[in-house]
C-alpha cells in the first residue's frame, strides 16, 4: 500500500492509496497527471506541478462537477463521465431527503400492523410514522381538537 498525502491549500486534508483507487489519465496527450477515485469516493487531483496554470501543485480534492468536467476536458466520452460520477445533480435516482435519519426498534406485530395500516391507506410505513408523530405532537401541545374535548 502506498500513500498520497492531499492537501486543501498547505493544509493537509487527508490521503488515499492510488493502488486501490481508479485512476483517469488525460487521453489527449498534451497534459500531465491523473484523477484519482477513491474507495471511498472522493475524487483526487494530482496535476502537473510545472504547469502554472493548472488549479494545484500537490494533490487536491475535487467536488463531484469538477471531476467530471476534468473528465471532459481530457478526452473521456460522456457516457463514461456519467458512469464514473453518477447522472448530474438532480435527476438521480432515489427519493429526496426528508431529514435526518433516526432508527428505533418495534415489536414485530406493531411493524405488521403498521404495514397493514399504510397498505390499506395507500402509503409507506414512513410515511404512516411521521404522520402519526406529527399527529401526536400536535397532540401534546393541545393543538389538537379530540372528539373528547369538541364535546366539552
Amino acid at each position: 500500500m502506498s500513500r498520497i498525502n492531499v492537501y486543501n491549500g498547505e493544509v493537509l486534508a487527508g490521503w488515499f492509496d492510488p493502488d486501490a483507487a481508479v485512476r483517469y489519465a488525460p487521453r489527449d496527450r498534451k497534459t500531465w497527471g491523473a484523477l484519482y477515485h477513491t474507495r471511498s469516493g472522493k475524487w483526487v487531483l494530482l496535476d502537473d506541478p510545472r504547469d502554472p496554470f493548472l488549479p494545484f501543485d500537490r494533490p487536491g480534492y475535487l467536488t463531484v462537477e469538477q471531476a467530471a468536467i476534468w473528465l471532459l476536458d481530457h478526452g473521456y466520452a460522456a457516457g463514461l463521465v456519467e458512469e464514473a460520477c453518477g447522472p448530474p445533480q438532480g435527476t438521480g435516482p432515489g427519493r429526496p431527503e426528508i431529514g435526518p435519519s433516526i432508527q428505533f426498534r418495534l415489536e414485530p406485530g406493531t411493524v405488521a400492523e403498521l404495514d397493514r395500516i399504510a397498505a390499506a391507506g395507500g402509503t409507506t410505513r414512513a410515511q404512516l410514522i411521521r404522520e402519526a408523530i406529527h399527529l401526536l405532537l400536535e397532540h401534546l401541545r393541545g393543538e389538537l381538537v379530540t372528539p373528547e374535548e369538541e364535546g366539552t
